[in-house]
């Protein structure tokens, strides 16, 4: 299973050339393709809609915790450890890269996953959520991607970016989406999500304009 869940992560690369060609063959400009995965509206109305058609609505209050305490665990430890392999990746491509034109671009993006992890890092201890088991082979696995990527140059770990940043803000919206289902109240942890989102978007936007879509002709990244 382990290995099964590290070959996932390494298939991500995949995605950015799937990504790239809806954006090229669709005329979609980045900030229409940043709001795709901006799902959350404030109008009660639509609140009130989301909540009436969700199964959990109408549980018990009981049964309603439960599943409350349930998400919101799989929230922390899920972005936990998302924010800790996006950490690593950068790590990797940062060793990789060191000295060229684009290590101050990933520095930049390392030192806002930094502040992700430590903000995922405290909510992990105020909610008494049990981090991920796997941390000992994502620790490998992500620095062993960023630094690959990084291998095959700057437009590789560029497209390695748009690939795991697309799979982070689907997730976080996603999560939030979970959230208004429920009912959740929660306002500094979605706060903390929908500025994530954002600056998980940031970084797919700066690669994609530091030429991640050449990574289209190369054999070596679609394997």
């Amino acid at each position: 299973m382990l290995i099964n869940k590290t070959i996932k992560q390494i298939n991500l690369l995949k995605q950015p050339i799937q990504i790239l060609q809806i954006l090229k063959y669709s005329n979609l400009n980045i900030n229409q393709f940043k709001r795709t995965f901006c799902i959350i509206n404030n109008d009660n109305d639509n609140d009130n809609n989301l909540k009436s058609h969700s199964p959990l609505f109408n549980q018990t209050s009981s049964e309603r915790q439960q599943k409350i305490k349930e998400l919101l665990d799989s929230i922390i430890r899920v972005n936990q450890a998302g924010e800790f392999g996006a950490k690593r990746i950068y790590q990797g491509q940062l060793d990789a890269l060191k000295g060229t034109e684009v290590e101050p671009i990933i520095q930049h993006m390392a030192e806002q996953e930094e502040i992700h992890l430590e903000t995922f890092n405290k909510l992990i201890v105020d909610y008494r959520v049990r981090p991920t088991a796997l941390y000992p082979i994502w620790n490998i696995a992500a620095y062993a991607l960023g630094y690959f990527t990084g291998k095959l140059g700057k437009e590789a770990a560029m497209a390695c970016t748009v690939a795991v940043e697309t799979v982070i803000g689907e997730h976080y919206n996603s999560q939030l989406r979970q959230l208004n289902e429920l009912g959740v109240d929660e306002a500094q942890l979605r706060q903390f999500l929908c500025q994530f989102r954002d600056d998980e978007l940031e970084h797919l936007n700066t690669s994609l304009e530091h030429n991640a879509e050449q990574v289209e002709n190369r054999l070596l990244i679609n394997f």
